[in-house]
């Protein structure tokens, strides 16, 4: 596996040795080490590509906490090859400045994203799969890419980069949708974070209102983004995303007797384990959640021989065989722009709130649905209703959601049918507990899964706009 420095906002000291130089580590942008062999850098076509978080650093966010163990360079690279050792993937950090305190810059989400997207342009003309590993706002812009509204005037932000290229008709950037298979989030604020103890830092600064815009409390900037999200990356089974969350609560801002800033505050949660995991619902199982016992700024200083670093790895390396797998089955549907519009018109902002609150069951504790007869029994069915009653408070909406979950596994195995849902919310908005949303939901996922399906229905959508 091959170590490139995308973006060196450092220059590292022969003289320190907080950076030290050791085994393939280069700091090239272009070109490869002297002594790598040629032809085994050709058969690389995978690439993972992490992105740290706010305020970190590209390289620091990734070693351990008073060590030089850089587990990228020192650790992935050894672990995730073929039998001959010979590499997988090219790991390729990207680094942005995100620095809180000081600062003079008053970038948002939107202006992070346009470096960003020209290198993954930049990997997919080189290599497919693509695999992202984010950290907190890191993940945020990962997300902004893959479904940006198109605004010929708008600029960029992993999550901004996927909503805009799902939307753009540019066949450069159609490529990079083709490409990102897969992404691990570790503590990415889907639904916001604590921001308290950071706003005394910034002040009035001009980095302020990018700090807002990642609060807990009724974010518009990142609802709208997880909306957009959720349409970009296709339906069950086209691609996969791991949510990691921290375990240890974080040490806050607080400023010093000299007026420094340091993390010597109150500790608090962070990003909390329903924000970390807020993604797609159907990826709720412990193949897709992970937790690693790390307060948040530290859920990615791995240390050599670490549990919790053989934790995170069992995920990537899945992610990654799988996408070398996914390679040689059919692509993700292609959408037209016709069918992007329509998907956005039956989506709603509350679709999925209802099946991600729905907590999942301990372990072994509806394991015994899967032997009952009646349900056995339905599931080999080819039609017929399985009715789930009882009193209130029982676990009904815990049942189903696991009943749900099994289908959708048997179904992925078979690669033949279409598993759909939708959880009713009483308490919630019009839309999440009458037949219009409902239906609205299930249109939504089987275009998704089958655009050429619903063919009458995106002619009709067209020539309602019209």
């Amino acid at each position: 596996m091959y170590f490139e420095w995308l973006r060196p906002w450092f220059k590292p000291s022969q003289s320190s040795n907080q950076h030290s130089l050791k085994g393939a580590w280069t700091f090239r942008v272009h070109g490869v080490p002297q002594d790598w062999d040629q032809a085994k850098l050709k058969a690389v076509h995978e690439a993972l590509s992490p992105v740290s978080g706010l305020g970190g650093h590209a390289f620091g966010s990734f070693k351990n906490r008073h060590g030089e163990h850089m587990w990228l360079r020192d650790a992935l690279q050894n672990n995730i090859t073929e039998g001959d050792s010979k590499p997988i993937a090219r790991v390729m950090v990207y680094g942005y400045d995100s620095s809180l305190p000081q600062s003079n810059s008053f970038q948002n989400l939107e202006d992070l994203g346009p470096a960003f997207h020209s290198h993954l342009r930049r990997l997919a003309a080189t290599f497919q799969p693509i695999i992202f590993i984010a950290h907190s706002l890191g993940g945020l812009i990962v997300k902004q890419v893959c479904a940006h509204n198109i605004r010929l005037n708008s600029s960029l932000t992993v999550r901004r980069v996927l909503i805009y290229l799902s939307k753009s008709k540019d066949e450069d950037d159609q490529k990079p949708m083709r490409s990102v298979y897969r992404i691990v989030f570790f503590g990415v604020p889907h639904s916001g974070m604590d921001i308290q103890s950071l706003i005394s830092m910034v002040g009035d600064g001009p980095n302020r209102f990018l700090l807002e815009s990642l609060g807990s409390t009724n974010s518009q900037v990142l609802s709208t983004q997880q909306r957009e999200f959720l349409l970009a990356l296709g339906g069950q089974g086209q691609s996969e995303i791991v949510c990691c969350y921290e375990t240890l609560m974080s040490p806050t801002a607080k400023k010093d007797e000299n007026g420094k800033w340091a993390m010597t505050g109150p500790a608090a949660i962070l990003v909390s384990k329903l924000s970390a995991t807020h993604c797609r619902p159907w990826e709720d199982g412990a193949q897709y959640i992970c937790p690693i016992n790390r307060t948040h700024s530290e859920i990615l200083k791995f240390g050599p021989e670490d549990h919790e670093y053989e934790n995170a790895l069992g995920r990537i390396e899945g992610l990654v065989r799988r996408a070398l797998t996914s390679r040689r089955r059919s692509p993700r549907p292609n959408f037209s722009q016709e069918a992007q519009e329509c998907l956005r018109s039956l989506a709603f902002e509350q679709m999925e709130n209802r099946a991600h609150d729905v907590e999942r069951p301990i372990t072994g504790t509806c394991e015994w649905l899967l032997q009952h007869q009646t349900y056995t029994s339905w599931a080999t069915s080819n039609r017929g209703m399985l009715w789930i009653k009882g009193k209130l408070g029982a676990g009904k909406s815990t049942l189903l959601k696991y009943a749900f979950s099994n289908q959708q596994q048997a179904s992925s195995a078979r690669d033949s049918d279409l598993v759909l849902s939708f959880f009713f919310h009483g308490r919630g908005d019009e839309l999440q507990k009458t037949p219009l949303g409902f239906f609205r939901s299930l249109l939504h996922q089987v275009l998704k899964q089958v655009p050429e399906a619903l063919s009458d229905l995106v002619a009709s959508f067209e020539q309602k706009c019209k």
